[in-house]
């Protein structure tokens, strides 16, 4: 990668670790909280019910951080390859084999966790409006089609089709994805190379939806090119990094509890976590070695956990339901580390190929480019 003037490779373990916070939060609010939220989890104490439901209530907010944080290293990819004449077979083979490495088997094996608990256990979560207490569309069973399956390979979900099953999560995806091509459409228009991906940018403009997280994408985007411009020998004060924290935390208790419109507080959030990005990237402290494990767990299975908790999350509420167990607190928090376990397999199973085929792609790619020749 390119490195800014004046980063730290310090800055880069922060940015992996805060990679896996986001994750992690995202399986919390999907397990624990949504179950809270939605009553179906008796506490008897007050006070561990507060404590629980507001230390794992900002999922949505995490997906915001994943968004700037994504911005910043497509800008960066898109920056590095943009004067090549073989643009985009490059940077899709980059981009998809990152992509489908872990979509494909997610796709494939939480469809069969949805089928086993829809069709064999006949669990209620999978037909009736409780799928909310896990975050997942009521009737989610209805939406384990084909057609579905597909549509959710080709980053069309929320678009023409809904996720898959259960898998709720894969939302963000289908931005990513089409933000992945509408920036760099952009970057070459303004180089005057116009290319079919300019149909994303379309499809941006005719859906609401993608376009409501495009902006904070693109703060990330700004981030990345902002600090390009500063001098080397530029450090911010000491003081910068407590204000980043500061202003992020103040970001998230607005989006949680003030009165704001959804889209600003998005986007104070968006600006809160690229000062904190920026804070790290340009003065960071020495990253510890629990730091830098989290940053390496971050760095190699914070997308395969994303992609893959929620199947198996309901399907363990869907086992234990079929038993006779009551949706219980202690339920939710022991699905927890399973499913932490089970993001790490999947990563090390199929992520941990993602080199493997960026190469292979490039070599084919490659290859046919001499052959056309």
């Amino acid at each position: 990668m390119q490195r800014g003037t004046g980063i730290r490779e310090d800055g880069y373990v922060w940015m992996d670790a805060l990679r896996l916070v986001a994750a992690l939060q995202v399986v919390l609010y999907h397990v624990v909280h949504c179950g809270l939220r939605e009553g179906g989890l008796a506490v008897s104490s007050p006070i561990l019910r507060a404590v629980l439901f507001h230390l794992t209530a900002y999922g949505e907010q995490a997906v915001m951080v994943f968004f700037v944080l994504s911005g910043f290293w497509i800008a960066s990819t898109v920056d590095r390859l943009k004067h090549s004449d073989r643009f985009w077979p490059q940077y899709l083979a980059r981009r998809l084999s990152r992509l489908l490495a872990v979509l494909v088997p997610a796709l494939l094996i939480g469809g069969a966790f949805d089928l086993i608990g829809a069709q064999v256990l006949h669990a209620p979560v999978y037909a009736s409006a409780s799928a909310a207490a896990w975050g997942a569309w009521p009737q989610m069973g209805e939406t384990l089609k084909p057609t579905v399956l597909v549509a959710n390979l080709l980053f069309l979900q929320d678009i023409v089709a809904p996720p898959l099953g259960s898998n709720a999560a894969l939302w963000s995806l289908s931005c990513e994805f089409w933000y992945y091509l509408a920036w760099p459409a952009l970057v070459l228009l303004a180089h005057r190379r116009p290319g079919l991906a300019l149909g994303a940018v379309l499809l941006l403009a005719a859906q609401p939806a993608l376009l409501e997280t495009f902006p904070v994408w693109l703060i990330g985007v700004a981030l990345f090119h902002g600090e390009r411009r500063l001098s080397s020998s530029w450090t911010p004060p000491r003081w910068l990094l407590p204000l980043a924290l500061i202003a992020l935390a103040g970001a998230l208790a607005l989006a949680r509890f003030a009165p704001v419109d959804p889209l600003a507080g998005q986007g104070l959030l968006g600006l809160a976590t690229a000062l904190l990005l920026f804070a790290l990237l340009r003065a960071a402290p020495r990253p510890g070695m629990l730091a830098r494990r989290l940053a390496a767990m971050g760095s190699a299975g914070s997308y395969s956990l994303y992609l893959a908790h929620m199947p198996l999350a309901v399907l363990l509420g869907a086992l234990a339901w079929s038993q006779g167990v009551a949706d219980s607190l202690l339920l939710r928090l022991g699905i927890v580390p399973v499913v932490l376990a089970w993001g790490w397999l999947i990563a090390r199973l199929f992520e941990s190929r993602t080199q493997f085929l960026r190469r292979l792609a490039l070599s084919v790619g490659a290859a046919g480019a001499t052959y056309r020749r």
